[in-house]
């Protein structure tokens, strides 16, 4: 499960926008996948390493006034303006979903888009001021890590939903 860097896809629909961060990773997959399937496999495929980091990057930045989940844990439906934890979807196509949130020191957004053989997760990032710039300084090396292993996880599951 060869997880590749990759570039913004031309065909998402970020790439319309302008962004002060941004990047992509690609797996192979072994069938066509719908973006509502790959958000659903988004949404349970965090290996437990990634939720401590997630559990832990909570405590720190509720402290700082910064938005955390609720925790609602309902089943996904990929409905625009659907809330699932910290993500809210954006977008909805044939080819991808979009995800993400606006906050006062940022605005990220996750691009879940299937293209034939391939799931590309892009993240984009709009800093609004210093503070957003600070806390994405050490967020994004663990981010580099955690999207490729999201990624692995999230083609284990697509598989055993098709068994």
């Amino acid at each position: 499960m060869s997880v590749q860097p990759a570039t913004l896809p031309p065909a998402s629909v970020l790439a319309k926008s302008t962004w002060q961060y941004q990047d992509a990773f690609r797996i192979p997959t072994d069938r066509p996948v719908t973006p509502f399937e790959a958000g659903r496999a988004f949404f349970s495929s965090a290996p437990a390493w990634v939720e401590r980091l997630f559990d832990w990057r909570n405590r720190l930045v509720r402290r700082l006034g910064l938005k955390v989940p609720e925790g609602n844990r309902k089943p996904f439906t990929g409905t625009p303006g659907e809330q699932m934890g910290l993500f809210r979807v954006y977008a909805h196509t044939e080819q991808e979903l979009v995800l993400g949130e606006d906050d006062r020191h940022l605005d990220f957004r996750v691009s879940l888009l299937t293209e034939p053989g391939f799931l590309t997760l892009s993240t984009t990032v709009r800093f609004h001021n210093f503070w957003g710039r600070l806390y994405f300084l050490p967020v994004a090396p663990f981010h580099r890590m955690v999207v490729p292993a999201m990624l692995r996880g999230m083609k284990r599951n697509l598989l055993a939903a098709n068994h």
